[in-house]
């Protein structure tokens, strides 16, 4: 009894409930789910949809589960009319097309190895697939027929409670796939909630994002930095895991965290003390865009912001996609002399090459260059008063 106990709480299951719940269902999911219904099959809505329902937030995103066969969900489907695709089929994923979009639709399945995409799957029932799910506050089910919010891991109480915490033993869930660490802060970090002890204790002993690739933890980070109710709490949790030696590996990180959403901003102020001669590329290894490498390496650029500088700067700004708003909040986070700045800002290069050569009688070459620079900076100069 006692094992059986310790196995049910290590799974996360509790006391199945059910919550009476209108839930905005598109027309032609319900048209699907009438297809299920009439052969005898269930169809429910799972994960964030269900989630941010609850919240009182319109879902955007239906994922769609059932207790169906992949081959039985293609056969229902087809027979009423709707194109379907099986490309995940082998880990019971079909998608469905309707004349408004296109579902996909999972066959309830436990994970038969560990990590993001496992080797294998074998199908089971809707307590099955809980399961395999990361977090409570995810692995919420509405059924469609009987208007109901499934709740098998106590997610609802946990969304009310504003608990984070994974389904079952946190260090099961995140050895499963290290990314959901930064999945579980980034959710906390949204919703302004709390990771509960055991997830807590889970991250204090081990934090590790070993083999999950840069693409995968760039993309984690800046959805948190985006949807964080307060980035300056999400960033605080992503230093008390020190994760930031995952997330910036051999960067340097400066941690007077800044209260903003654009990423660029972020990354410039929590970036600005490694040299400029090497973080881009460091960037670039971290999967981060040329777009994202040229502003931020460009916003950093202004520290050193001064007439003799601000030509050189100015031919940088053009192709970093940096605007004047984010030129001036990022000199108020970092202290940049306004009226040096602002200057910056207005000025324009405006020295014609082949104007100076005929005025100056100068021919192509880096006499020329320095002729070019010189004039620049002395408008500059003017400008600046």
């Amino acid at each position: 009894m006692k094992n059986e106990i310790k196995q049910i709480l290590r799974e996360g299951l509790v006391m199945e409930q059910r919550i009476r719940m209108d839930i905005p269902i598109p027309s032609d999911i319900q048209q699907i789910q009438q297809v299920f219904k009439k052969n005898g099959y269930k169809l429910y809505v799972v994960g964030g949809a269900v989630r941010d329902a609850l919240l009182g937030k319109t879902p955007k995103d239906y994922d769609l589960a059932t207790d169906a066969v992949p081959d039985k969900v293609e056969e229902m489907m087809e027979k009423a009319g709707f194109k379907t695709l099986p490309t995940g089929k082998a880990f019971g994923v079909i998608n469905v097309f309707t004349n408004l979009g296109e579902y996909e639709i999972a066959t309830f399945r436990e994970d038969l190895s560990g990590g993001r995409r496992p080797d294998a799957v074998s199908f089971t029932n809707i307590e099955g697939d809980v399961k395999r799910r990361d977090l409570t506050i995810n692995a919420l089910f509405y059924d469609i027929d009987t208007q109901e919010v499934v709740d098998l891991v106590g997610g609802v109480n946990d969304l009310k409670k504003g608990i984070v915490r994974t389904v079952g033993a946190a260090e099961d869930r995140f050895g499963e796939d290290r990314l959901r660490i930064l999945r579980a802060i980034r959710f906390a970090g949204r919703f302004g909630s709390q990771l509960d002890p055991t997830t807590d204790a889970a991250l204090q002993k081990d934090a590790s994002l070993e083999g999950i690739s840069g693409e995968r933890i760039r993309d984690e980070f800046l959805k948190g930095i985006a949807s964080a109710k307060s980035v300056k709490e999400f960033l605080k949790m992503i230093d008390k895991y020190n994760l930031f030696n995952w997330v910036f590996n051999g960067l340097s990180v400066d941690k007077k965290f800044i209260e903003s959403h654009d990423p660029i901003l972020v990354l410039a102020t929590l970036l600005k003390n490694n040299s400029l001669d090497t973080l881009g590329k460091k960037l670039n290894g971290l999967k981060y865009s040329a777009d994202e490498v040229k502003a931020v390496t460009f916003l950093i650029g202004l520290l050193k912001l001064s007439p003799e500088t601000a030509v050189t700067l100015k031919k940088a700004q053009k192709h970093s996609g940096v605007t004047p708003e984010q030129m001036k909040e990022f000199g108020k986070i970092e202290g940049i002399n306004s009226k040096l700045l602002d200057a910056f800002i207005q000025f324009e290069l405006s020295v014609s090459g082949p104007e100076l050569m005929d005025k100056m009688n100068l021919k192509p070459g880096p006499e020329l260059g320095q002729a070019i620079q010189k004039v620049e900076t002395d408008n500059f100069k003017k400008l600046l008063g």
